[in-house]
């Protein structure tokens, strides 16, 4: 861990100068200046397009990690 060790970070670095906080429903509009709701809408929006759902069948959002997405699953399901 990291997986991929040739990878060059340099790039991303200058995004650590931020805090992006993401807390609560993608749908609605964030208390906070700097966040990328926007791009998890997009990402949901597309796999919605993918499944043929429309706009009201659907909700959802983007965990930072794989063991909060199957949490999230347990506690749905």
């Amino acid at each position: 861990y990291p997986y991929n060790l040739d990878f060059d970070y340099g790039a991303l670095g200058q995004l650590q100068h931020f805090s992006i906080n993401n807390l609560g429903d993608p749908f609605i509009e964030s208390n906070y200046g700097v966040h990328s709701r926007q791009f998890e809408v997009g990402v949901l929006d597309w796999f919605a397009r993918l499944w043929e759902l429309e706009k009201n069948e659907y909700w959802g959002y983007i965990t930072n990690c794989g063991t909060e997405g199957n949490l999230h699953g347990i506690l749905v399901g």
